[in-house]
């Protein structure tokens, strides 16, 4: 559960939807899905949000980048190596 919060922005979603995104960022294994257990919020009042906002980026990408945030990173190790200048991940173990 999540604390009662609902931003002006956020989508309300059915609490019982079946959702996968799909990120291809480059590499080998570079196709990471994110599921409706990353992506959907439970609030205290029964209803779901979806964790997913829209971001402002003024147009200067033309839509080219987004922002991965929580629900991208929460079920994942994520690996920052600064000396090749490339980020890594894993899926965590869910117990």
């Amino acid at each position: 559960m999540v604390e009662e919060h609902h931003p002006i922005d956020s989508f309300q979603v059915n609490c019982s939807v079946y959702l996968t995104l799909g990120f291809d960022v480059g590499g080998s294994n570079g196709f990471l899905l994110v599921t409706e257990r990353n992506l959907i919020l439970k609030n205290n009042d029964g209803t779901c949000t979806l964790a997913v906002m829209p971001t402002d980026a003024d147009g200067f990408d033309m839509g080219k980048n987004i922002q991965l945030g929580i629900p991208f990173l929460r079920g994942r190790c994520t690996y920052f190596d600064t000396s090749l200048q490339r980020i890594g991940f894993a899926d965590a173990i869910q117990h």
